[in-house]
């Protein structure tokens, strides 16, 4: 990882406590806990989705949503993450829907270490999209 989620969240509380779900989530993955740290690997993607959503709303209009899917849509075309981190945060958030125990059931699937592995790597890749949008450049204008 090479941004911080501190860096990227508004609130300092609200940014501990995601940096709290992201730490239990290795914890989940290092434990042999892959559906835990999947689930909460994806709701570490929304709430610093939504911080960055409301952060650069301004006030205007219509407020966004917590809603992960309409995040994943909006960080991709406000352009805060590119088109390959949209489409696997995609799988992520489907994957993070396994908190509801009969998609679990119904589909069969438990993931396994490598999908968690693919998970990290996904967050890992939103917050540094996010933080080249969002991290002021070295002349004190955004990144972006």
């Amino acid at each position: 990882m090479t941004t911080s989620i501190a860096k990227l969240v508004s609130a300092g509380d609200f940014g501990s406590q995601l940096q709290a779900r992201l730490d239990e989530a290795h914890v989940c993955w290092q434990s042999g806990a892959p559906t835990a740290a999947i689930i909460m690997l994806g709701s570490v993607l929304e709430g610093v989705l939504y911080d960055v959503a409301l952060s650069m709303h301004g006030g205007t209009g219509k407020a966004p949503t917590d809603h992960l899917q309409s995040l994943i849509n909006l960080a991709q075309e406000k352009g805060w993450i590119a088109k390959d981190v949209t489409d696997y945060a995609h799988v992520l958030r489907d994957h993070r829907n396994l908190v509801h125990p009969k998609k679990q059931w119904t589909q069969s699937y438990s993931p396994k270490d490598d999908t968690v592995r693919i998970a990290w790597n996904v967050v890992v890749a939103a917050l540094n999209d996010l933080a080249a949008v969002i991290e002021p450049d070295a002349d004190g204008g955004t990144a972006a």
